[in-house]
């Protein structure tokens, strides 16, 4: 059976403890994109999705006891059910589901950069494939497109442009 923990401090390290014990954890993450002010590179911090919690695997009594009495574990999450405490239950399957989707990214992330051709999938220039000139700050996609002999830069959402 899996519960749910909440944790003093940092989850990896409650995670590392709890490995220590023999206890099955799981800390899902999120990816933090943001663009470097000094380099202008898009960089990414990696941060737990939900902070200050864990994922734990408990099979009675005994592992039940080793995880509260771990110095990372503030409290297991449960209820009081006629004078006895229930830890919260957490299915195997939702835990996989999570698994299986992997880190859930936020933030800036560019799928395009200058140079690369995209096929547009909106408005007058649907299926035009165009080559990518630059990217404004707000991510948006400026591509050139050719027009009475002159190039014009024209402005895509990322979500509205795709590889061609």
């Amino acid at each position: 059976m899996w519960g749910v923990v909440f944790v003093a401090g940092r989850e990896v390290r409650a995670v590392e403890k709890l490995e220590q014990l023999g206890i099955k954890s799981f800390c899902p993450e999120e990816w933090h994109f943001y663009l470097d002010k000094r380099t202008k590179a898009q960089k990414y911090r990696v941060r737990p999705l939900f902070p200050g919690y864990l994922f734990v695997q408990m099979f009675g009594a005994a592992d039940y006891n080793k995880v509260h009495e771990s110095d990372e574990i503030v409290r297991v999450l449960g209820s009081m059910e006629g004078g006895t405490f229930r830890p919260s239950v957490i299915t195997e399957a939702w835990l996989n589901e999570l698994r299986e989707a992997g880190p859930v990214k936020v933030g800036i992330r560019r799928a395009h950069k200058r140079g690369d051709r995209v096929r547009i999938l909106v408005g007058k220039l649907t299926e035009q494939i165009v080559q990518v000139e630059r990217i404004d700050r707000s991510g948006r996609v400026l591509v050139g497109i050719e027009m009475l002999g002159k190039k014009h830069l024209v402005r895509f959402e990322e979500s509205e442009c795709v590889d061609a």
